[in-house]
């Protein structure tokens, strides 16, 4: 046995050898030590097997999607890089552990050495605290404008952007009070939560305003959701009053002529159409829109700032 294989039994971790400095996804693990009970990881055959235990529900994997959070660590796995470390957040018979996975090659003896450590015995913030710190809303825990801006300008292919707004919000902060709309928000951010799958993401972007991204959504499905989030918010209390909702959403392909920034206009052009119209409703953008409204001061004021 190594050095390195003997100082690691003095450390709370689970240790792995494999005895090749390729291809070391698919390579079978030789345990040299495990000082965790997590029988699980200690049995892992090859590390490509410890995907399988990835917690789908962790912000990393809400951040980044899971299947792209997995690509890139077996990138880099795969690649000449002879120090990686990567989080692992994993859920094993229904109980969470968050490890950090460290891969050293040493090219000389021609192994690779792999150390499974719990993120715990660091003694600091956890990643997924951090994660949630800086792309987590606090008033509703939906993600914020600082993730929604970078997922935005990834997406591609089949694709609706929209916003939805408070109906009359100023009104309900000027007479109820702004803890009563921040109760409102906080109540909005819930219904929005729990609509949240794989196929639609919510985000806060600050005050009554949220937004939202579909993949892989159909234009029913989409409406579909939509008209959930109205129904909900529609019962939430208000005194004794209903309270509205008023939703824009444009259609985006991700093609490389279209700018989401200008989508992103679009949709909020199809937002203030329903708030013209009444209100509480779900306006798809049609480019006839931009030529009825395009003239207001408001709408104008609107686009430029969002055009910054």
């Amino acid at each position: 046995m190594s050095d390195f294989e003997n100082a690691m039994k003095c450390f709370m971790v689970i240790t792995f050898r494999i005895d090749s400095t390729k291809d070391i996804l698919r390579q079978p693990l030789v345990l040299i030590d495990s000082t965790i009970n997590v029988p699980e990881i200690s049995n892992l055959h090859i590390l490509k097997e410890c995907f399988s235990y990835l917690n789908e529900s962790s912000n990393v994997c809400k951040v980044y999607g899971t299947s792209k959070y997995k690509n890139l660590i077996k990138k880099n796995l795969s690649g000449n890089k002879k120090n990686y470390g990567f989080y692992l957040p994993v859920v094993i018979k229904r109980k969470k552990y968050a490890f950090f996975v460290k891969v050293w090659k040493n090219i000389s003896e021609q192994k690779t050495y792999i150390i499974f450590s719990l993120e715990d015995n660091y003694g600091f913030p956890g990643y997924e605290e951090l994660l949630k710190e800086d792309f987590c809303d606090s008033l509703t825990n939906l993600f914020n404008r600082n993730i929604y801006e970078y997922k935005i300008n990834k997406i591609t292919g089949n694709n609706f952007i929209g916003l939805i707004d408070i109906d009359n919000f100023k009104k309900i902060n000027d007479i109820y009070t702004h803890q009563v709309g921040d109760r409102i928000i906080r109540n909005v951010g819930s219904i929005l939560k729990k609509i949240n799958n794989c196929h639609i993401t919510f985000f806060r972007v600050g005050g009554d305003e949220f937004v939202f991204y579909t993949e892989d959504l159909t234009y029913e499905k989409t409406i579909s959701y939509l008209n959930k989030v109205i129904e909900q918010v529609n019962n939430i209390k208000l005194n004794g009053s209903r309270v509205f909702c008023s939703i824009g959403m444009v259609k985006y392909d991700g093609l490389e002529n279209q700018d989401v920034k200008d989508y992103r206009i679009y949709a909020d052009l199809a937002m203030y159409k329903s708030k013209e119209e009444g209100g509480n409703r779900i306006t798809f953008f049609e480019p006839e829109y931009i030529k009825t409204i395009i003239k207001d001061e408001k709408v104008i004021k609107l686009i430029k700032g969002l055009k910054k």
